[in-house]
């Protein structure tokens, strides 16, 4: 493997765990806030690609590099769905366990 994919390999890593990392959160954030609320936890993912798009930009300027390449929109695309798709995916997870 050249030093050029090794970085790459690297980089879509890094990349691919930030937009996991950040859909976990947004739906743990999502549920919580709904329980301040005394709400429960029912129905679809209420987040959307716009937000998810903003959440992973924000997150992965926060990753503690200290200048983070800057995310292709195609990179971009790929995080906000995989976060989005998580976060999803947890929501539904959380909103089955507490149906009665």
């Amino acid at each position: 493997m050249t030093e050029v994919a090794a970085r790459e390999m690297l980089r879509r890593s890094a990349l691919e765990r930030t937009a996991l990392a950040t859909g976990k959160q947004w739906a743990e954030r999502c549920r919580q806030e709904l329980r301040e609320q005394g709400r429960a936890i029912s129905g679809g993912w209420p987040g959307t690609l716009s937000e998810a798009r903003a959440r992973v930009a924000a997150a992965w300027m926060r990753t503690g590099r200290r200048r983070p390449a800057a995310i292709t929109h195609e990179e971009l695309d790929w995080l906000a769905r995989a976060a989005y798709a998580r976060a999803k995916r947890d929501w539904l997870a959380a909103a089955n366990r507490e149906e009665p």
